[in-house]
């Protein structure tokens, strides 16, 4: 198993990096900026900089609520948006944030009298969402940090932790037991002591066998879980942390939700009812944020699969965590023609005895168009979004 799992808190700007074009700036009629969703009707085209977006920046600032200035004498252009004050100069690297200097990774220009600036300059001086999608020259800015949902590269076994726009996080699964300490450190990195939401889709040791080492590490807020328990060591020690932590655990069942401030998450499955199989107790979730939803399908086999069907009426998501690692016993065709993905993500371990994913599963997701994503070829996976575009990126 790979244990280096290292992002690092780029990873809202990792797209923009994609094109390698030459210094030259020029004009791009076909680039659409969007400012929370809505088509910035600019007088300025974006243009590309040594491979680099830029954007208008009087348009694209006053287009999320700033005021901007320019002082003719000092030839700096000041910024009040919320509660920051930004002074920017053209040609400078540097901007000045509340008193504070800042480098940036590329100065802004003026170009026919107009300031420049690039997505990263944006993100970095307003703290918003950026995304640059090159695949439809789209630049996508938003008033709030992204939403990003990281599914880690942890072998065969299941971890995904979402952070939130403003500031709560969510863990879902902690692999296996080994991988524990792994996944407290890439938590950390990411700048967190504390976890809002805890999820133990099931108990299966590839799922909690490392929730005992998070749960021993960290502070947390709620723990929540499927209404079954697993005669096993891994099970018992996960239980045993969590009652001398005094956190309560909270079951969840279909139609509930885990209430995160800034986005819907609702639960699937499973139902209140008896399962032969383990797997179909699995916690599903649909995370909904503004226009885009992703699917995290746990272990769900076609029996929970087809119940979904039955009680939801649109469970249509962008992304979807494909169900336990690519099996054919999950993702029936029912299922993904009611799902309809654009990107499927495959939490798998490379060369693993149980020959996941199945080639029926490939086949189905590439019969439909749906792009693949598995973290046994790229490693960490994490899809970044504003609510209304998305970005997925692999570490490798």
């Amino acid at each position: 198993m790979k244990s280096n799992i290292k992002i690092t808190a780029s990873i809202i700007m990792l797209a923009v990096v994609i094109f390698s074009l030459s210094y030259v700036a020029f004009a791009s009629d076909d680039i659409k900026i969007l400012i929370n969703g809505e088509e910035l009707a600019s007088s300025h085209k974006a243009l590309f900089i040594e491979g680099k977006a830029f954007v208008p920046m009087r348009e694209v600032f006053e287009g999320l609520g700033a005021e901007v200035s320019w002082d003719e004498k000092k030839r700096t252009a000041r910024c009040v948006y919320k509660e920051s004050v930004i002074s920017i100069t053209p040609d400078d690297s540097k901007m000045i944030k509340n008193g504070s200097e800042l480098t940036l990774e590329q100065g802004p220009v003026i170009i026919d009298g107009t300031i420049m600036v690039s997505l990263r300059a944006v993100a970095d001086s307003l703290g918003c969402g950026v995304i640059w999608r090159g695949k439809d020259r789209i630049a996508s800015i938003s008033d709030k940090p992204l939403t990003k949902i990281h599914f880690l590269d942890c072998g065969q076994a299941d971890s995904i932790f979402a952070q939130f726009p403003d500031g709560e996080c969510m863990l879902v699964d902690a692999g296996e037991k080994n991988f524990g300490k792994t996944l407290a450190d890439f938590i950390k990195n990411e700048g967190y002591n504390h976890i809002d939401h805890v999820v133990a889709t099931h108990p299966h040791s590839d799922h909690i066998g490392g929730m005992e080492y998070i749960i021993n590490n960290f502070s947390i807020g709620k723990f929540y879980t499927s209404d079954v328990i697993n005669d096993t060591k891994t099970f018992e020690g996960m239980i045993n942390s969590l009652n001398k932590k005094g956190c309560k655990v909270e079951l969840l069942y279909q139609g509930d939700e885990i209430p995160v401030s800034s986005c819907d998450v609702k639960v699937l499955s499973p139902e209140k009812r008896r399962y032969l199989r383990m797997n179909n107790y699995s916690v599903v979730l649909r995370l909904l944020y503004n226009k885009v939803s992703t699917m995290l399908c746990a272990d769900a086999e076609a029996e929970a699969e087809y119940e979904i069907i039955d009680n939801e009426k649109s469970i249509n998501s962008d992304v979807m965590k494909i169900g336990h690692h690519g099996s054919f016993t999950s993702t029936s065709v029912a299922f993904l023609n009611a799902v309809e993905p654009k990107d499927a993500v495959i939490s798998v371990g490379e060369g693993n005895d149980y020959g996941y994913p199945s080639t029926m599963i490939i086949n189905r997701l590439k019969n439909k168009g749906i792009k693949i994503h598995r973290t046994d070829k790229k490693g960490n996976i994490t899809m970044a979004t504003d609510g209304y575009i998305y970005i997925i990126v692999g570490e490798k």
